[in-house]
């Protein structure tokens, strides 16, 4: 992924809550202190994947982007892992705020909780 997509892809994050009717989900506990984001950090490389020097913790893109949304909301990003075959159920059950893990619009269904 080149610079410009990835500014795409970050540009539509930030726009699909309010375009899609999905801000209900990241926008309805303003008092939240965490702002939870689901991804697959087991095969979701580049865009989430385990730290090499500290394998408890995740990095790339997603993680990026995660934190600049939860600090827009002024919430602190948690991951939660989710194997990305079952993000749509776990969406659906509301076990995270907003699916990331390279989401892109091939995807059925918006992955937010």
């Amino acid at each position: 992924m080149d610079a410009t997509e990835a500014v795409a892809l970050f540009v539509i994050v930030l726009l699909l809550p309010p375009v899609a009717n999905v801000g209900r989900a990241v926008f309805a506990q303003p008092s939240a202190s965490e702002f939870r984001w689901g991804g697959d950090a087991e095969g979701g490389a580049p865009f989430v994947e385990a730290d090499p020097q500290r394998p408890d913790h995740v990095v790339g893109f997603d993680v990026e982007v995660a934190a600049l949304i939860a600090q827009g909301l002024g919430r602190t990003p948690r991951f939660v892992q989710i194997t990305f075959d079952s993000l749509d159920q776990s969406a659906k059950r509301g076990d995270f705020d907003i699916g990331l893990s390279g989401i892109d619009n091939s995807t059925e269904d918006v992955l937010v909780g």
